[in-house]
């Protein structure tokens, strides 16, 4: 049975809505103010990957769960998978720090990464989510080899 977690930008508390099909899930979720453009399965599935998480679209009550539980325990990145990440997308960085959040002169970004690299800063979660994510879309917009 599909479930969607729609939690708002604007801090709105999350509506958990489940149905028997992906159509009616769909369905349901046009009811929502925001979501009443939705056009197809796969526009939800978007407009709820771009929500505050844990938003999302599950194919069961497991898989939302253990999407849920992710969120729940503090996450941890050693500084290597860190420095491995931002080597895999060949950024420097200063260009990293930006791409993951972190603002203000080449200097301080520059910093940032350095001292989380090192150990001497934790990786926070949103830091670790965001490395992630960018190498993930990397990984999706690099060429597939033949």
């Amino acid at each position: 049975m599909p479930i969607a977690i729609v939690v708002q930008s604007d801090g709105t508390i999350p509506a958990v809505i489940q149905e028997p099909t992906e159509q009616r899930l769909l369905d349901q979720l046009r009811w929502i103010a925001r979501a009443h453009a939705l056009g197809s399965i796969s526009d939800a599935r978007e407009w709820l990957a771009a929500l505050p998480p844990p938003s999302g679209w599950f194919l069961s009550l497991a898989e939302a769960q253990a999407h849920v539980a992710r969120f729940q325990r503090d996450e941890v990145m050693p500084p290597a998978e860190l420095a491995a990440i931002r080597a895999q997308v060949g950024m420097t960085r200063v260009a990293f720090a930006k791409a993951i959040g972190y603002t203000g002169n080449d200097n301080t970004c520059h910093k940032q990464v350095w001292e989380m690299e090192e150990g001497r800063k934790p990786v926070s979660a949103t830091k670790a989510r965001m490395a992630r994510a960018l190498l993930a879309s990397v990984a999706l917009t690099a060429p597939n080899p033949a």
